[in-house]
């Protein structure tokens, strides 16, 4: 039995992460808006630019908590 070649390129692939997580992140933002207008039927939505800044700092804020816990952690193991 031969091995089956892939099509996709992982030429710049790490771990899963895209080449480009911008863009994927745009392109989910976008889905999302698209999603949330069909579902209130054409209701005013915040605009996308909008949200990306939104999950941006909730995410900033997110991870600054985390790297702070560690770093509690870690000076509690000393």
């Amino acid at each position: 039995m031969q091995r089956a070649e892939s099509h996709e390129s992982l030429q710049g692939a790490t771990l899963g992460v895209p080449t480009d997580p911008g863009v994927e992140f745009d392109e989910m933002v976008d889905e999302i808006v698209e999603e949330v207008r069909k579902r209130r039927g054409g209701k005013p939505l915040p605009d996308p630019a909008e949200v990306r800044r939104q999950v941006e700092r909730t995410l900033t804020a997110k991870s600054q908590e985390a790297k702070e816990a560690l770093a509690s952690e870690s000076e509690k193991t000393k």
